[in-house]
């Protein structure tokens, strides 16, 4: 059977009724929303978080570590690592990689059932504030509540392009989302994302042969920022 298709997540609201700020240090990762997959840098995987001394694979519960490229230098006990080799180049292809990383996260993140997360744990819900996002104690995406659920980090060096292209891919393939949707769900939340030319054209090409349809009619994404989150979350862009 085909993937469900889920509505596009939309930017969270603060209680004032505007949007939540998202993160813009270059070295943040955030979680993806409707999953347990957090998306960022090498820094991410390696450093430790900015208010502590402690990594930040620890601060954010993360079990399984996904570096697309480059490996993190420091690895920590209780967390499993995987590597995939991806060149940041037009030329590369992304098919191989992308069915890898395909079945290292789903393995992953099915191993939270397994340590007793349950059932509850892989339900994705609306919530009433329009965002799409897990149900249940862990609705934030911070902490396990105790159950044992599963978080995976997916990095690549800048969290730019290699990383989110594979997160992108997976969220078309596992989740049933169009390319528009899943540009737009990474790009809510690290506005950074920029897939290179030659990697969005194969996206184009794989929702093609899923949907048989293309949502995203551009060949290069725009350079800033402000520009993609106009085109894909209908932002007002600034001066």
């Amino acid at each position: 059977m085909p993937p469900k298709r889920r509505q596009p997540p939309r930017p969270q609201s603060s209680s004032a009724g505007q949007p939540s700020p998202r993160p813009t240090s270059a070295t943040s990762a955030t979680i993806v929303p409707g999953t347990f997959i957090y998306l960022g840098p090498f820094s991410a995987a390696s450093s430790s978080s900015s208010r502590s001394k402690v990594p930040f694979v620890t601060t954010h519960a993360i079990t399984h570590v996904l570096s697309i490229g480059r490996s993190p230098g420091r690895k920590l006990d209780g967390v499993v690592y995987h590597r995939l080799a991806l060149n940041d180049s037009e030329t590369a292809s992304i098919a191989a990689t992308l069915d890898a990383a395909i079945e290292i996260i789903d393995a992953a993140l099915e191993c939270r059932t397994r340590l007793g997360g349950g059932s509850s744990g892989s339900r994705t819900v609306l919530h009433r504030d329009g965002a799409l996002g897990p149900s249940g104690d862990n609705a934030n995406g911070h902490g396990d509540g105790g159950t044992g659920r599963t978080r995976i980090l997916v990095h690549c060096s800048a969290g730019v392009s290699r990383s989110p292209t594979i997160v992108v891919g997976y969220l078309m393939k596992q989740r049933g989302m169009t390319l528009r949707e899943a540009l737009g769900c990474v790009l809510s939340v690290r506005p950074q994302v920029l897939p290179n030319p030659g990697f969005l054209a194969q996206l184009k090409t794989l929702e093609v042969e899923l949907t048989g349809m293309s949502t995203v009619e551009v060949d290069e994404l725009p350079k800033r920022e402000v520009d993609r989150l106009a085109m894909f979350l209908g932002e007002a862009t600034g001066s």
